[in-house]
C-alpha cells in the first residue's frame, strides 16, 4: 500500500502479508510493516518510484532484514525498507 502523508508529497508504504503477526500494537506494526521516504517528492517534476517486495534470497542484496520485506527506491536510490512480516 503506497500513499502520501496528508497535505504533502512525502511517500509512505505499508506491507501486510499472509502469516504476519496480527496481534501487534500500533507502534510495533509501524516499526515492522511501514516506512516513509526521508523527504518530500519535488513538485512539478517526474520522480521514478520503484517498490520491490522480495524474500531475502531473491533480493539481490537490496533487502537487509533476514525475513525479506519491501524496499522503496526514488530516482534509483533506496530510501526505506519495510523489514518484513515478523
Amino acid at each position: 500500500f503506497a500513499y502520501f502523508t496528508n497535505g504533502t508529497t512525502r511517500l509512505q508504504i505499508s506491507m501486510d502479508a499472509l502469516g504476519q503477526n496480527e496481534t501487534l500494537d500500533r507502534r510495533s506494526y509501524a516499526k515492522l510493516q511501514h516506512c516513509a521516504a526521508p523527504k518530500e517528492l519535488p513538485l512539478h517534476e517526474w520522480s521514478n518510484i520503484k517498490l520491490k517486495a522480495s524474500g531475502v534470497e531473491n533480493s539481490k542484496g537490496q533487502i537487509e532484514h533476514s525475513d525479506g520485506g519491501m524496499v522503496m527506491f526514488i530516482n534509483e536510490e533506496k530510501v526505506c525498507e519495510v523489514p518484513g512480516t515478523a
